[in-house]
């Protein structure tokens, strides 16, 4: 069913300027479309049903795409704070935060209750605010979207914010789910798991990140990110990058048409970065020893370590460096480049 939405939201922009703004709006329009499509399945709606009352909500984009036409900015009102609500975390080992439309930003907090404040550009219905659903030791936060018609003159400079403040005392499993907007991590997290759900926002993080087991997937985000110590991490993109300036531990990244780069590699036993048509930029640290192999089927190579070439084409590759035990460092791209350098630091 979600081709019937494609298509509505084609003919919708079939006069829209060919730039990235209006891609970008586009794709944004398409994820909220599949995201009401989704609650009214869940909600008991037939197929054909969801894509009605779904397709019927857009309203009105003519404004919209002469907006984006002839380059002026799209409707914006400063927010104001206008619903907020703590909740104390004792016996809590995991607090979820779900808002599909909404910009996440996280705090540190030297209160002893966690707190969370939302934000609009618009008036918030007693409908459209959030919940707090305490479920034995989980808190869940989950945002009650408006309608798609309110929201389309704030697509590509949305002022819907949800703050979110954690008690510095806390250091269990956080979770923050967003379709199109923008997660903003402020302050230095100590967690037991952390894990980031996005479709078309960015991810990015002030400060270090401590985490024992670190997630995060987005199809068009970009994620940058200083400084990264975990047990384990998974990390996933589509089409946006991954800047990582430190990154310890063991664990994947994988990109379809992203770049990768990590500044400085420090492996605890291993790890796995692939792209296929992204370039994979790697430094490792000067004091660990690691088998380092890489395959590509039309990228280049390039390493500031001496590499034993596989084959005549020069498109597989090894080394090891430094002493035992050996850590692994596997890369592979399709058409993307590889290489792999000494860190500096």
């Amino acid at each position: 069913m979600y081709e019937k939405l494609q298509k509505r939201v084609d003919d919708l922009f079939k006069n829209a300027p060919d730039t990235k703004r209006a891609e970008d709006l586009k794709e944004e329009l398409m994820a909220n479309l599949i995201d009401r499509y989704n609650d009214l399945i869940q909600g008991g709606k037939t197929e054909d049903e969801a894509v009605k009352i779904t397709i019927e909500g857009i309203g009105d984009v003519n404004e919209l795409i002469r907006s984006i036409g002839g380059g002026t900015a799209s409707i914006r009102r400063e927010s104001k704070n206008q619903y907020e609500e703590e909740v104390s975390t004792d016996g809590c080992d995991r607090v979820s935060l779900n808002f599909a439309n909404y910009d996440i930003t996280v705090y540190i907090t030297d209160e002893d209750k966690l707190r969370a404040v939302q934000s609009s550009s618009d008036r918030i219905s007693n409908e459209e605010k959030f919940t707090v659903i305490r479920e034995g030791k989980s808190i869940n936060i989950k945002g009650n979207n408006k309608p798609l018609y309110f929201n389309l003159f704030n697509f590509g400079s949305s002022s819907n914010k949800i703050e979110l403040f954690i008690p510095r005392s806390y250091h269990y499993d956080l979770e923050l789910i967003t379709s199109s907007g923008d997660i903003e991590i402020c302050d230095e997290l100590n967690l037991n798991k952390l894990s980031c759900s996005q479709i078309s926002g960015d991810l990015e993080v002030k400060r270090n990140l401590i985490i024992n087991n670190f997630t995060c997937k987005t199809t068009s985000g970009d994620m940058e990110i200083p400084k990264l110590e975990a047990e384990f991490y998974k990390i996933s993109t589509i089409s946006g990058d991954v800047n990582i300036r430190s990154l310890s531990g063991s664990g994947e990244i994988s990109t379809t048409s992203g770049d990768i780069n990590i500044g400085k590699l420090n492996i605890n036993e291993y790890s796995n970065v692939r792209s296929i048509s992204g370039d994979i930029d790697l430094s490792a640290a000067d004091n660990m020893g690691f088998i380092f192999e890489v395959n590509t089927v039309s990228g280049d190579i390039g390493s500031d370590f001496k590499l034993n070439y596989k084959n005549k084409r020069g498109n597989k590759a090894e080394t090891t460096y430094g002493e035992g035990p050996y850590k692994k460092i596997n890369v592979s791209t399709v058409s993307g480049d590889i290489n792999l350098n000494k860190s500096n630091k």
